[in-house]
């Protein structure tokens, strides 16, 4: 029990470390073998988390949040890897690799572990959870950009101007991919 502990609080804190954007924790990270294990982790534990919660809240919509949850979630992991190709392909920056930027991206997502707190907050009163989870995302998701922005600079020793347009490119390819996605997976409620 103790192990589990002391990987979730050293988990926590590399996280927190790279939300501060923590430059030398960020190399450390990319580094780290364990650390992609762990990332993925951080990006999965929420998704589990708020399906869970969904299923108990939302009666007989479950499948349906279901998707919509697991389209996040799919396009959390492909986002990181789009950053990661357009950096090296477009802007040809051998510098950094992909996993290293996945490791160090996926333990800001982190912040993703907010959204169950709508969720729970849903069993003491009537609100609408999902709005509220989905604002909660959408601020996480903008921190985590600014965090991406450090990240290839400092991993893939980009300027500041492709690291911007890196992201650009990779937020209009992402929104396309994840329209598709939802379009496919989730029907016309997405």
């Amino acid at each position: 029990m103790s192990k589990y502990k002391n990987l979730i609080v050293k988990a926590f804190n590399d996280g927190v470390a790279v939300l501060k954007l923590d430059k030398a924790k960020m190399s450390a990270l990319a580094v780290d073998a364990n650390a992609t294990k762990v990332g993925i982790a951080i990006l999965l534990v929420p998704f589990v988390l708020n399906c869970i919660l969904s299923a108990v809240l939302s009666g007989g919509f479950f499948f349906l949040y279901f998707r919509i949850l697991l389209v996040s979630t799919l396009v959390s992991f492909g986002s990181i890897f789009a950053l990661g190709f357009v950096a090296q392909t477009i802007f040809h920056s051998n510098k950094g690799s992909l996993i290293g930027l996945f490791r160090i991206v996926s333990h800001a997502g982190i912040l993703m572990i907010l959204t169950v707190l709508p969720f729970l907050l849903g069993f003491l009163g009537s609100f609408n959870v999902f709005n509220l989870s989905g604002l909660i995302s959408l601020g996480a998701s903008l921190w985590v950009l600014v965090v991406v922005y450090h990240a290839l600079i400092h991993h893939f020793k980009m300027t500041a101007q492709n690291a911007v347009l890196t992201i650009v490119i990779s937020v209009v390819a992402v929104a396309i991919l994840q329209s598709l996605l939802g379009r496919i997976l989730v029907g016309p409620f997405y």
